[in-house]
C-alpha cells in the first residue's frame, strides 16, 4: 500500500532560544488524499538527543506548527517531526534542530512622557476658541511606564516665554492616573469657573486666561501641553470699542534660534562644514538628498520634496528633533523647519516639502523687525542643511486659544478628528508628513492615459511573484504551498500590487485583484478598505484616514470617500486634468497618492494575498450549471444545475488556476463557463461516468481535456492568451 502523509517539512534548524519558530509541509506523499492534506490535521513533535538515539520529550501538538525554545536548549540537540499518523523517525519528514544561545542584549526602554495632548472631551481637536464650561481632555503618550501612574497638572500661564515655568500660576491637578498597555494616559477635567479667580490675581491680560497642562512620573515634570486661552468673562470694557489683538509669542529666549554645535548635521553641499558626524556616535550616517536617493546634481527649487537619510545605532523608539537650517555667510542661519519625531527604525528617511514661506524666512530671517542680510538660494554661497537632536525626557505641546465668552463646543456623534474637510489643509498635512508621506513620493510618477476615457494610472512595480512574506503567511496557516503556487502561476496575467488606474467606467481600481470603486461609490475596494480597518486600525488611520480616504456603511453596502467626496464628483476630481493635451505625460493627482501608498504596505498586500484566496475557494465551491437561459437584460439565470461543484472537477493546480484568473476578471460567470465546457465534454464522450468521483485514474486526463477547452472558451478579454500563459508556468505543472 501507497505511504500516505507528510513526506517532507522545512523550517529554522539552528533557532534562537526563546525565539517562536514555525515549520511547515513542504510535500505530501502523492497517495495522501486532498482531504487529509490539512495542515490542521499535522501533528507536530519534538525529540531530544540521548546517548542511545533521539527520544520523544511528549511534547505533541496538533495542528500547531511552532517551537520556542528554553533558555538552556542551546545545550542539546533535538529532532522536529510532522506526520498524521505515526512518527517515522527519518529525513526528510523530520528536521535535526541546533537551538542557538540568545545573544541579544536586553534592550531597556527609557521612562518618558513623549507628548500631551489637549483635545475635546470626546478626542476631536480643538478648532475654535474655548468656553468656561467646555469639558477637555489630556492625552499623554508614554514609553516605558506602561502600568506606572503618572499625575497631570493644570496650570495658568503667566510668564512670558513659552514652556513650562514653575513661577506659572498652578490650578488643580489629577488623582494618578495608570499608563495604559499602549502607553497612553488620559484625564478629563472641565474649565470651572472657580478658576477665574485665581487666574485674575496674576494675568496681566485679564480679557484672556491662558492654561496648560503637564504630565509628571515620580515627582518629575515631563511634558506640557499646549496652552489654551479662555477670554475672561468678568472683564469689564469701558468703551464698545474692538479689543486689541493681543501680539504674538516672540520664540523662546532673547537670541535668534542657532543650531547646536555639538549636534550631527547634514548640508545640499558635499564640501560644506555644516557636514559633521554625530560626536555621541548614535548616527553613523546623515545626509540631504533629492526624493530620488541621489546627491543634488543642482539647487533644489520651492516646491521640491528632498529626503533626509538618517542611520544609527540601536535608537529604534527614540524621539529626535529635526531642525532645517538655511546657511548664511553673512548673517545668522535661519530656521526653516523644526518638528518631532520618532526612530521607527535603525535607517530612518524623512521627506520635507520645500514650502514658499521658507523663501521669506531665508530672505528676511527670523526676526521680521531685525531683517539680516541672508538670502535664500540667491548667491553663490547660500546652502540648506539639516540638524537631528536627540531629545530629552522634557518637552511641551502646541498652543491653544480659549475664548471665555464662547460657547462650549456641542458633541457630534461619530465624526473622526482625522477626516480632513479642506483640500489645501490635507494638502498642508501632506507637505508636513515625514515617515507616513501618504504617498507623496509618487507624484511625479502618475502618468495620463487613455482606455475607455483619459485618467490617471501607475503601473506600479510589484509582482505577485515577488511578494515578500510569503513564508509569514504559510508559517501562519493563512495560506498552503499549494495556494502559494497556484497564486504566482496566475499572477502573469494580473495587475501588479501596488498598480492604481482611474481611466474606465469606474472611480479607481487598485491592486493585483483589480479591486474597484465603482461609479456611485461602492464595489470591492470599499469593503476590503473596510476589513483592513477592522483588522488593523491603526494602520488604516496612517495609510487612509490620515490622507484624507475613509469608508462609511450605508445600509448593507461600504461606501468609499476622499475628503468627503465621492460618486461622480469623487471621479471628475481624480480624473481633474486628464485629457489629450497630457496624453502620455506625468501629472500630478493627489487623491490617489494614498491608493499607491497603501498599496505597498506589506499589511495590505497581504490583504491582498488573502482575498486571492477566499476567491479562489469561493469558486472553487460553487456548484455548476448545466443549463442557463439569458433574460432580457442579458444575465444569466441557472434553469438547472449539475450534482457537483467546480472542485470536483478541478483537482489540478493549473485547473485551480484557471478559476480563480476567471473569477477574478469574470466571478459571475466561472458557474456558467466550465458548465457549458462540462456539457461538451460529456457530449463528446457519451460513456465517461457522469459522476467525478468515479473517474479513478482517468481523472486526470478527463480534467485536461475539459480544462483545454474551458480555459481558452471562458467569457473575458485575451482568455485563451491567458490559459496558454499558465499552461507554461512551472508552478502549475
Amino acid at each position: 500500500m501507497a505511504k500516505k502523509g507528510v513526506y517532507k517539512i522545512s523550517g529554522n534548524t539552528k533557532p534562537t532560544v526563546g525565539k517562536k519558530e514555525f515549520y511547515i509541509v513542504d510535500q505530501w506523499y502523492p497517495a495522501t488524499p486532498l482531504s487529509d492534506r490539512n495542515l490542521a490535521k499535522v501533528t507536530w513533535e519534538l525529540f531530544i538527543k540521548t546517548d542511545n538515539g533521539f527520544r520523544s520529550t511528549n511534547v505533541k501538538k496538533k495542528g500547531i506548527n511552532h517551537f520556542t525554545f528554553g533558555k538552556n536548549a542551546y545545550k542539546y540537540v533535538y529532532k522536529i517531526e510532522g506526520y498524521l499518523h505515526e512518527p517515522e523517525g527519518n529525513s526528510p519528514m523530520s528536521l535535526i534542530v541546533y537551538p542557538q544561545k540568545n545573544e541579544e542584549k536586553k534592550i531597556v526602554t527609557e521612562k518618558n512622557i513623549k507628548n500631551v495632548v489637549l483635545t475635546y472631551e470626546n478626542g476631536s481637536t480643538i478648532n475654535k476658541t474655548l468656553s468656561y464650561r467646555d469639558r477637555l481632555q489630556a492625552t499623554a503618550t508614554c514609553e516605558g511606564l506602561e502600568g506606572e501612574k503618572i499625575v497631570f497638572k493644570l496650570w495658568e500661564d503667566d510668564e512670558a516665554k513659552n514652556g513650562h515655568n514653575n513661577k506659572n500660576q498652578f490650578i488643580t491637578k489629577s488623582p494618578p492616573v495608570e499608563v495604559n498597555k499602549f502607553g497612553k494616559a488620559k484625564w478629563s477635567f472641565s474649565l470651572n469657573s472657580t478658576f477665574i479667580s485665581l487666574a485674575n490675581k496674576r494675568e496681566d491680560d485679564k480679557s484672556k486666561h491662558e492654561y496648560y497642562v503637564t504630565a509628571e512620573f515620580s515627582g518629575k515634570i515631563l511634558e506640557d501641553s499646549q496652552n489654551v486661552n479662555v477670554t475672561n468673562p468678568e472683564y469689564k470694557i469701558e468703551q464698545p470699542q474692538q479689543l486689541p489683538q493681543r501680539p504674538k509669542r516672540q520664540p523662546r529666549g532673547n537670541s535668534s534660534p542657532k543650531p547646536k554645535q555639538e549636534s550631527p548635521k547634514a548640508s545640499t553641499r558635499p564640501s560644506s562644514p555644516n557636514n559633521q558626524p554625530d560626536m555621541k556616535g548614535k548616527i553613523s550616517s546623515i545626509k540631504l538628498v533629492d526624493i530620488h536617493g541621489k546627491q543634488f546634481s543642482k539647487n533644489p527649487k520651492f516646491g521640491d520634496v528632498i529626503k533626509l537619510i538618517i542611520e544609527g545605532k540601536d535608537v529604534v523608539g527614540q524621539p529626535y528633533r529635526l531642525k532645517l537650517w538655511e546657511h548664511d555667510n553673512t548673517g545668522e542661519d535661519d530656521l526653516l523647519y523644526n518638528q518631532e519625531h520618532t526612530f521607527k527604525s535603525d535607517k530612518q528617511e524623512v521627506y520635507i516639502r520645500l514650502l514658499d514661506e521658507y523663501r521669506t524666512i531665508g530672505e528676511i530671517g527670523n526676526n521680521s523687525k531685525k531683517p539680516d542680510s541672508g538670502e535664500y538660494w540667491t548667491g553663490n554661497h547660500q546652502e540648506i542643511f539639516a540638524e537631528v537632536i536627540f531629545l530629552g525626557i522634557k518637552s511641551e505641546s502646541q498652543r491653544i486659544d480659549i475664548d471665555l465668552k464662547e460657547e462650549p463646543k456641542k458633541e457630534i456623534q461619530h465624526v473622526s478628528p482625522a477626516i480632513v474637510k479642506d483640500p489645501k489643509q490635507q494638502e498642508k498635512k501632506e507637505d508636513e508628513r515625514t515617515d507616513e508621506t501618504c504617498g507623496l513620493e509618487y507624484r511625479d510618477k502618475i502618468q495620463c492615459t487613455r482606455y475607455k476615457s483619459y485618467g490617471p494610472v501607475y503601473w506600479g512595480a510589484l509582482k505577485l511573484a515577488n511578494y515578500s512574506n510569503w513564508n509569514i503567511l504559510l508559517s501562519s496557516n493563512k495560506i498552503t504551498l499549494e495556494e502559494k503556487e497556484i497564486i504566482i502561476g496566475m499572477s502573469e496575467n494580473e495587475g501588479k500590487l501596488d498598480s492604481v488606474q482611474s481611466y474606465d467606467s469606474e472611480i479607481v481600481t487598485v491592486g493585483a485583484m483589480q479591486k474597484t470603486i465603482n461609479p456611485q461609490g461602492y464595489g470591492e475596494f470599499p469593503i476590503q478598505m473596510h476589513e483592513f480597518k477592522e483588522e488593523y486600525p491603526e494602520r488604516f488611520k496612517k495609510l487612509f484616514e490620515n490622507c484624507g480616504w475613509t469608508v462609511k456603511k450605508e445600509g448593507e453596502k461600504y461606501r468609499a470617500y476622499y475628503l468627503d467626496t465621492t460618486g461622480s464628483d469623487l471621479k471628475n476630481k481624480i480624473r481633474d486634468g486628464f485629457n489629450a493635451k497630457n496624453f502620455k505625460k506625468k501629472i500630478q493627482c493627489v487623491p490617489i497618492e494614498p491608493l499607491i501608498n497603501a498599496a505597498k504596505d506589506p499589511y495590505f498586500q497581504a490583504k491582498q494575498i488573502e482575498d486571492f484566496i477566499i476567491r479562489l475557494h469561493l469558486a472553487l465551491n460553487e456548484t455548476i450549471v448545466k443549463k442557463y437561459h439569458l433574460n432580457n437584460k442579458k444575465v444569466r439565470i441557472a434553469d438547472e444545475n449539475f450534482p457537483f461543484k467546480a472542485k470536483d472537477i478541478l483537482k489540478s493546480k493549473l485547473g485551480k488556476a484557471t478559476i480563480l484568473d476567471h473569477s477574478v476578471n469574470r466571478p459571475a460567470l466561472t458557474k456558467f463557463d466550465l458548465g457549458s465546457a462540462l456539457n461538451r465534454f460529456f457530449d463528446k464522450y457519451p460513456n465517461v461516468s457522469k459522476n467525478p468521483s468515479e473517474w479513478g485514474e482517468k481523472h486526470q486526463e478527463y480534467e485536461k481535456k475539459i480544462l483545454d477547452d474551458y480555459g481558452i472558451n471562458r467569457k473575458g478579454t485575451d482568455m485563451s492568451i491567458r490559459y496558454n500563459r499558465m499552461k507554461n508556468n512551472t508552478f502549475l505543472k
